[in-house]
């Protein structure tokens, strides 16, 4: 999916408040054994991915209706809350996870809460919502529409590309051998133990910086800031 659909998605999204509603939990537990990859794929709605030292991935996620427009009805986004359906796949070590609907126009919120083994690499992608991630170690690959997303992670590759939000990375700098950090209208900065790496830029900034590790960080972001800090 391209950084336009999901601008054009956060638009309608944020145009209409989201009013007091019913919510309903979806919940389950998968053990871990021959996945490689967490694929998740969320509409619009936080997201929080948790490393564990289990072997099973337990998640659970929040549907909360809204208004879709003006003159839709919260009758309805109640109704498609209930006819929802958690679906969650395995093929040739994937484990992907979503929300399945029977529209194409959703009219509630998705709240995932995911716990992982660190090993796991992660694959997601976000319409509109914040995006926590901690203790990953297989590498994280991220396009996010709107929304803030704080990424903590002990190695693996890593690659976000972000609309609209403030990015913020920590990650062990022995475990990567380049940085690209990068602002379209906002600061791109990148530190390493405690010095800050010189980048250039007049309404955007971008850094890179090199080092010895396997992995490689990059991240994007259109319009906010961009800031990495390897410790």
């Amino acid at each position: 999916m391209s950084r336009h659909w999901f601008l054009a998605f956060a638009i309608a999204a944020l145009a209409v408040p989201t009013q007091a509603a019913t919510t309903r939990t979806l919940a389950d537990e998968v053990p871990a054994a021959g996945i490689e990859r967490l694929q998740l794929e969320s509409g619009v709605g936080d997201v929080e991915i948790v490393a564990s030292d289990r072997d099973t991935v337990a998640l659970e996620v929040v549907l909360k209706p809204r208004r879709g427009g003006i003159f839709s009805s919260m009758t309805r986004a109640e109704r498609e809350v209930d006819e929802a359906r958690l679906e969650v796949t395995t093929d040739r070590g994937t484990l992907s996870l979503s929300i399945a609907s029977s529209s194409s126009e959703r009219r509630f919120e998705e709240r995932w809460s995911v716990q992982v083994p660190a090993r796991l690499a992660l694959d997601l992608t976000v319409g509109v919502g914040d995006v926590q991630v901690r203790g990953a170690a297989g590498g994280v690959t991220l396009e996010s529409g709107v929304g803030d997303v704080l990424l903590g992670v002990a190695g693996g590759d890593v690659a976000l590309e972000v609309g609209v939000g403030d990015v913020a990375v920590t990650a062990p700098a022995d475990g990567y051998g380049r940085v690209d950090c990068s602002g379209g209208v906002g600061e791109g900065r990148v530190t390493v133990r405690g010095t800050t790496v010189e980048g250039g830029g007049f309404v955007g900034h971008s850094t890179t910086w090199k080092g010895d590790g396997p992995a490689r960080l990059k991240l994007e972001v259109g319009v906010g800031d961009a800031r990495v800090t390897l410790e």
